[in-house]
């Protein structure tokens, strides 16, 4: 019976230690890069396991749209799973004890259109 509980105790332990977030973008559709890395569009289910105070490097790209650049930290919330598992687990789950806002939201700019300068326009005819 206790190894079938030491069985559990790993999968346990890492689904606490999983922090997640919902990347919103105006307008809905952008391709999101996590750390380079393309993993889909928005609206976007962002889940890890990464370390309390890591950085993922977020990317929204989108066809007439400037790219928006943003910095996630997992410090903005206390996750009560790895908090509660730290006290059995030797405090080992404590190094996720922080984890994301339940959603982040990005307004992205309209991509400039180029100015016509008039020393670049041709006369009208006369």
């Amino acid at each position: 019976m206790s190894r079938r509980l030491l069985g559990l105790l790993p999968p346990l332990l890492f689904g606490a230690c999983v922090s997640r977030t919902l990347l919103r973008s105006e307008p809905l559709g952008a391709n999101v890069y996590l750390d380079g890395k393309f993993v889909g569009r928005t609206p976007y289910n962002m889940a890890d396991a990464k370390l309390a105070g890591m950085r993922t490097r977020v990317r929204l790209e989108r066809a007439g749209f400037q790219t928006l650049h943003a910095d996630l930290f997992r410090n903005e919330n206390l996750e009560p799973g790895p908090l509660m598992l730290g006290i059995p687990s030797l405090g080992v789950t404590w190094f996720w004890v922080l984890g994301y806002a339940p959603e982040h939201g990005y307004l992205m700019t309209p991509a400039s259109i180029p100015a016509t300068h008039p020393a670049t326009t041709p006369p009208p005819d006369l």
